[in-house]
This record gives C-alpha cells, structure tokens and sequence, in this order.
C-alpha cells in the first residue's frame, strides 16, 4: 500500500478530482468501470466544485507526493441522524491495494467526528454485485430499500433498462 494523506478537497482542485472521477467509473481499467451498464459523464468539474463548497458537505482525497490518488464525498442527511457517502474513486492503476478500503475508514471517522451522526448511508447500483458484496465485506447491510436509476439527474446515460440502486447502511 502507497504512503498517502488525506485531506479536504478544495475548489483549486475540482477538475482534477472530476477527471479521477470520470477515470474510474467510465474508463477501460479497472474493477470500478462502469463501461457495461453507463455511458457518458459519471460528474463533472462544475459538481464536484459544488460539492467542496457545500457546508454540509466533504469531498475527501487521498495525496501520495502531493498527487492526488483517491477521493469520496460525505454529505451531511437532512435528518442529522446520518451521512450519505459516494463518489469514492481510485487511480485506476493503484486498485485493489486497499486505498478504497482506507478512504472509506477515513470518511466514516469524519462522518462520525465532524457531524456525530450514528450511521453511513449509500446507494450502489444493484447490477454491481461485485461491489456491493465489496461494501458488505466492510460491514455496510441491504437496507431493503431500492431506488430507480434517476434518467433525468445527469449520472450518464443507461445502456441497460433495469439499471436501479440498492441502500446500503451501516451504524458507526
């Protein structure tokens, strides 16, 4: 495992968090490609600079010699009672040597430190087994819940017509 560091990201960083971003989920290498089920932008520089200015929210990175080489977002829920987390990304290059396991530690102990919430909640789309049982390996549980894959919020375009999500949670 790569020595790293983690810490906030800013509104500089935007773009080069959103090409990361882009890398992981609609590129050609790596186990987080979702090249079969979406086309097109996972987000861009525009929404994840939004998502640095946010008050209630946190764009995490992980920085290996001043290089950013990771990241995920927690966002503060409504009810206060939890944070939702997403967009985790890896260098693609740098997959599976436990760098996604690390950031989403580190998000759970700040979603834990800086809002005191109880649990972290997420959504991953069904199809991913892979990456749920993943998520389930690191104590997170099927809430029952499923969501429609949202068309209309720009995610990228479905290539499949059953794409949906599944709430996964896990208390902290």
């Amino acid at each position: 495992m790569p020595t790293f560091r983690f810490a906030n990201g800013t509104e500089e960083e935007a773009a080069t968090l959103a090409d990361l971003v882009q890398r992981a989920y609609r590129g050609d290498v790596g186990w987080t490609t979702e090249t079969a089920l979406l086309a097109g932008k996972r987000v861009d520089a525009e929404s994840v600079l939004q998502r640095t200015q946010d008050l209630e929210a946190r764009v995490l990175v992980a920085e290996k010699d001043d290089t950013i080489i990771g990241c995920c977002e927690i966002v503060l829920r409504k009810t206060g009672q939890a944070a939702y987390f997403g967009m985790l990304a890896v260098e693609p290059g740098l997959q599976t040597a436990g760098l996604g396991r690390a950031i989403l530690a580190e998000a759970e102990k700040r979603a834990k430190e800086v809002w005191g919430v109880a649990s972290i909640e997420m959504t991953v789309l069904a199809q991913r087994e892979t990456l749920v049982q993943w998520y389930e390996r690191r104590g997170y549980e099927k809430t029952g819940t499923t969501q429609i894959f949202p068309v209309d919020v720009d995610l990228g375009t479905p290539l499949r017509d059953d794409l949906h999500f599944v709430v996964l949670r896990k208390k902290i």
